[in-house]
């Protein structure tokens, strides 16, 4: 059974050098993860290709108790824009003021020039909510 840590506390509860002894370790930790993620990726590989290959099979190890199989997930939903606002132009207008309907810039970027009009949308690009700061950890390059 593993063993039970103490509850982690708020950051209040350290000292600047007790967190900035943790660095270490939890950059150790960072690299062990991603490393563990390469490996299973790896391992996983033949797995996944097999079941790609031969749908609703399972695979099983008897012996240690596990499974693999393929589990399908829920597609996403998608709005039908378009139809909204030919039927419901103001509907669309008072989703926009509640921050509901939100743009794939990536399929946005990738259409530069492919539709009239696309510099006419820039001008109405602005910045989102900011999403909270990613903590990044890693050893001094030098």
């Amino acid at each position: 059974m593993a063993e039970q840590t103490e509850p982690i506390q708020d950051a209040e509860d350290f000292s600047v050098s007790t967190l900035e002894a943790m660095l270490v370790h939890l950059c150790a930790l960072r690299e062990e993860a991603a490393d563990q993620k390469k490996a299973y990726d790896t391992g996983s590989k033949p797995v996944r290709d097999y079941l790609d290959k031969h749908p609703g099979e399972q695979l099983r190890d008897g012996e240690g108790r596990v499974a693999a199989w393929l589990q399908n997930s829920r597609p996403e939903k998608m709005l039908d824009i378009r139809g909204l606002a030919e039927k419901h132009p103001k509907l669309v207008v008072i989703m926009a003021d509640m921050g509901l309907l939100k743009m794939d810039f990536p399929a946005f970027e990738a259409a530069e020039g492919k539709f009239p009009g696309y510099t006419d949308v820039l001008g109405f690009i602005g910045q989102g909510k900011s999403k909270r700061a990613s903590l990044r950890i890693e050893r001094d390059k030098r």
